[in-house]
């Protein structure tokens, strides 16, 4: 074979190994940016579905609280009042509610998270049911135990950013 064939072969050769090279590392490195991206943008969706699952969960709790805090203010010399029966009544309905939806959203919800959504819906409870009890400065510590629960579990929703 003719020396100048002998060198077009085995240039052609050597590119055609450095084609197929270069081909492979781009599809290696293609597949890896794809799982990449595929992996961020289902840790982005777990993300909102547990921000807005916090969301759920923190708005229900505040309607529960709104309306004990209602209950709290109300004069309970008349035990049979309508409006008093039926704030009771509304603060049992709410408080099934509650229950109902950290139930279905307890899944996307972290267990410390959790921990905190129990402790801040047991103090509601709590403090419904002893308020005939409480002194005054008793049932502002409580109230006080609240918000700071509430505080808590409003820090792990995430930020809002501000627009540039």
């Amino acid at each position: 074979m003719d020396p100048f064939w002998e060198k077009v072969v085995l240039a052609l050769i050597d590119k055609g190994l450095l084609a197929m090279v270069g081909t492979g590392l781009t599809y290696l490195v293609t597949r890896a940016i794809e799982k990449y991206r595929r992996t961020q943008a289902m840790v982005l969706e777990l993300g909102k579905a547990r921000a807005a699952a916090y969301i759920r969960i923190i708005s229900a709790l505040t309607e529960l609280q709104t309306y004990l805090d209602d209950y709290l203010i109300m004069d309970k010399s008349d035990p049979k009042s309508p409006k008093l029966a039926e704030l009771s009544e509304k603060i049992a309905e709410v408080s099934a509610e509650v229950q109902k939806i950290v139930r279905r959203e307890s899944a996307l919800i972290e267990k410390e998270v959790g921990h905190e959504i129990d402790e801040y819906a047991q103090a509601i409870v709590r403090l419904k049911e002893s308020v005939t009890t409480l002194t005054p400065a008793q049932f502002e510590t409580r109230r006080a135990s609240l918000r700071e629960i509430r505080y808590r579990l409003l820090r792990y929703l995430p930020p809002l950013t501000l627009p540039d």
